[in-house]
């Protein structure tokens, strides 16, 4: 006769996992980082969100999480094999309240992401999100984001009476990997890389591991770039965590676990000719390393800009996702090394005006602007550095990106 399996309920705290009691099930969840209040979702409880969630888990036998579970554990795993389903509320954002949850078996446990969402805008963020993710996981013979699931929707109770729809994608759950930031070592007084490292204790990254993390970063973006019709991964920002980081014996593993969006920062009609491939190579190089260094002090602080010596491992990680796509694709093989060619010849000059006009065409809106406009001169001399740099070392492997 086959069993339901408990589902227990905790919080992540900075000393370890709060079991959900009475007191934990009336506090209301946190808020976005800024502070700011939605209304109805400012009225969620920690008892309401994980009953919302429980039904999600546990609608049609556990359909969806189960489908994590076959993913991580064989595809023939069934429901029944789940001994426990251990759910834990790990961070709030400006859209998700995301929850770790495990399936514990006898094969293993299996780890899967819940990204909650409690208001209108998180709810489309979150299916626009799962659609893309799905769409990459698809789409691509490598992944370096997280694997779909499924979606959920159920009810959630409001702590004054009422509900809200709560919904849910699901996804893979990258353990061990840790949210990252630019912060200011107390030991150096200068600005360096901070790992957030809950299990064994934060600690900031030298500067060889620094180089790396920007490199592999890099390389998943530009893996993921289409040179055709210019899809790109877009928006992201090391602000918000997207990209996490896990340290290994002798080397680090990177991965990126939110994808906002994904279609071209320029129209594409048709079969591209080489001039407009060219120029939205470039600005797709113009925009990634301008982000790869723009971040947040620990993530909420002012906006915070990596040292010029970050440009040179982006770029090498850039070109070896752009030949390992190649490779994969079965498509331009050439094009990385005929865009280095290129990029290698172009004056100062010409980096810090595509700087300006990227920078120029966001959104006025946007807290990075004004922070960028004033940078692009010091990048495009960065920019020229790197790739003067790049004639004597080997910047990219033709036979694939080996740091993936």
């Amino acid at each position: 006769m086959s069993r339901t399996p408990s589902i227990s309920y905790y919080v992540a705290m900075p000393g370890g996992e709060l079991p959900l009691n009475d007191e934990v099930a009336r506090t209301l969840l946190p808020m976005e980082r800024s502070g700011r209040e939605r209304p109805a979702e400012a009225s969620v409880t920690f008892g309401g969100y994980f009953q919302s969630l429980g039904k999600m888990l546990s609608d049609n036998h556990f359909a969806l999480p189960l489908a994590g579970v076959r993913h991580q554990l064989g595809e023939d795993a069934q429901a029944d094999q789940v001994r426990e389903w251990r759910v834990v509320a790990e961070k709030h954002g400006a859209f998700y309240h995301p929850a770790r949850v495990e399936a514990v078996t006898d094969r293993g446990t299996a780890l899967i992401a819940a990204n909650v969402a409690l208001s209108d805008s998180g709810i489309a963020a979150a299916s626009r999100e799962f659609e893309v993710l799905d769409s990459l996981g698809r789409g691509f013979s490598r992944s370096f984001t997280p694997a779909a699931y499924g979606k959920g929707r159920a009810p959630c109770l409001l702590s004054q009476g009422g509900v809200v729809e709560a919904e849910a994608f699901f996804c893979q759950w990258y353990e061990g990997y840790c949210e990252f930031h630019l912060s200011c070592n107390p030991a150096s007084q200068a600005q360096e890389i901070v790992v957030w490292d809950n299990a064994h204790g934060h600690f900031f990254m030298k500067p060889c591991q620094a180089a790396a993390l920007y490199e592999k970063a890099a390389a998943i973006l530009a893996y993921y770039y289409d040179p055709g019709d210019f899809r790109q991964i877009f928006p992201w920002h090391h602000a918000a965590g997207d990209f996490v980081v896990k340290a290994l014996q002798d080397d680090l593993d990177v991965r990126l676990i939110t994808v906002r969006q994904y279609q071209g920062m320029l129209e594409a009609e048709g079969d591209t000719d080489p001039e407009t491939r060219l120029e939205a190579a470039l600005y797709f190089l113009v925009n990634l390393t301008m982000h790869m260094r723009l971040d947040r002090i620990d993530g909420v602080g002012d906006l915070a800009w990596a040292d010029g010596a970050s440009v040179y491992p982006t770029l090498r990680g850039a070109f070896q996702g752009f030949a390992l796509r190649g490779l994969d694709a079965g498509q331009d093989p050439e094009f990385a090394a005929a865009l280095l060619g290129i990029c290698r010849e172009m004056p100062r000059e010409y980096w810090e005006e595509l700087c300006f006009q990227l920078v120029a065409a966001s959104s006025p809106q946007s807290p990075d602007r004004p922070f960028l406009l004033t940078r692009g001169g010091e990048h495009a001399q960065a920019l020229v550095e790197a790739f003067f740099k790049s004639r004597k070392d080997p910047f990219f492997v033709d036979k694939g990106a080996v740091l993936l």
